[in-house]
């Protein structure tokens, strides 16, 4: 089996400490309907090893999601 994960920062939650909002996910209905209260302790964690390491939230996301065995590559939505 082999998968392409859509969007793993998460439409930009991943990319970002929780509650910090830019122009996109204030005005991105779309993204707006994914957010969860769920999700802050994953961004968190995403955060700590960030600082930990001193590297942008966004490489973490990706490493993360490039590590497993499964995913061929990451897909983010860049259609445009």
């Amino acid at each position: 089996m082999v998968a392409t994960p859509y969007s793993p920062p998460a439409k930009g939650r991943a990319t970002r400490p929780w509650g910090e909002q830019t122009a996109r996910s204030s005005a991105d209905n779309v993204a707006k309907a994914f957010d969860r209260d769920v999700d802050n302790p994953v961004v968190d964690a995403v955060q700590a090893v960030a600082e930990a390491r001193g590297v942008p939230m966004a490489q973490v996301a990706l490493a993360r999601v490039l590590s497993k065995p499964v995913v061929s590559c990451p897909q983010e939505n860049y259609w445009w």
